[in-house]
């Protein structure tokens, strides 16, 4: 028991009569409750709302009823003051989860203190008994708290649904920057692609092919086919064997082909396999095949009839 109290034989009568030890009072006062009734009541020494300083708190609970529902065991704490029994002891209402205090209550306010006549008009033969018993009584009358187990479901889905949406848009937004890079670097491919495959051309020694009747006759390189081979058969050029008198064999200079630009193919068979308009004019292509234009050929690393 702190040392602050000034009456602390009147405290301890008071304090062990509340608490149950000398009478049934809770027993009394709630009798007519539901078998589940409340928590016994215990007692803690805490920092008190009062002045600050070190408080005996009883914590407790009492029956409250709920608006146009059932009666619910409602915890509350009870503050007594150094100056008890001169000083009025201090009460809060300790509201459950889905609960709330409801606004502009005559005897309770936002945070759950407790305002009420008897408080008010408290002299040192007040008791606690009576008024939690007057607690009891005006509360019924007029109770405190309201249910909020929908409001508490509807929030819930308001907020998953701001979190679905937030993580939706930034999802499509990853999505969105991913295909903008991919789009960029297909961009940038071609043109890559064009200029190697303009540099690896320049040393092919192959054969370059015109189908335009009205052109020069096409140049034949050193691989080209021989009159009376085999048409099926491509002839692969050995490079890697090369004598140690005469050395590698330079290739032969790639001809300058005799169509600046593409033209519109205007005879069946003669347009390309890639754009499909323009017609067949010479280039290199390993495999000896004449399939593609000039500008579709410029950007192609591989022969698509291969």
């Amino acid at each position: 028991m702190p040392n602050t109290y000034q009456n602390k034989p009147r405290l301890k009568a008071d304090v062990k009569r509340l608490l149950g030890r000398e009478g049934s009072w809770i027993t009394q006062l709630v009798g007519s409750a539901q078998s589940s009734g409340p928590r016994p009541w215990d007692l803690n020494l805490d920092i008190g709302p009062m002045n600050g300083g070190p408080c005996l708190r009883l914590h407790g609970e009492l029956l409250c009823t709920m608006p146009n529902g059932p009666e619910k065991w409602t915890p509350i704490h009870l503050w007594l003051p150094p100056e008890y029994p001169n000083g009025y002891p201090c009460l809060y209402i300790l509201p459950r989860k889905h609960t709330k205090i409801k606004k502009n209550h005559p005897n309770v306010g936002l945070d759950g203190r407790v305002y009420l006549p008897y408080l008010s008009t408290w002299t040192p033969q007040s008791t606690l008994e009576e008024l939690l018993r007057s607690v009891i009584i005006v509360l019924a009358a007029n109770p405190p708290l309201e249910d909020t187990l929908l409001e508490d479901v509807a929030q819930a889905a308001l907020e998953g649904a701001a979190m679905v949406a937030r993580v939706g848009w930034q999802l499509g937004r990853e999505v969105m920057t991913a295909a903008r890079t991919r789009a960029t670097q297909s961009q940038a491919r071609p043109s890559q692609a064009g200029s190697r495959t303009s540099a690896s051309s320049s040393a092919n020694p192959w054969v370059v092919v015109n189908n335009d009747a009205s052109g020069p006759a096409p140049t034949p390189g050193p691989f080209a086919q021989q009159p009376g081979s085999n048409p099926q058969q491509h002839v692969v050029p050995d490079l890697g064997q090369a004598s140690s008198s005469s050395g590698n064999p330079s290739p032969a200079p790639r001809p300058t082909p005799a169509e600046a630009t593409d033209t519109v193919a205007t005879e069946p068979g003669t347009e390309c396999v890639v754009c499909l308009e323009n017609k067949k004019c010479a280039f290199f292509m390993p495999c000896g095949h004449v399939c593609c234009c000039m500008g579709c050929g410029s950007s192609l690393q591989e022969c698509p009839v291969c």
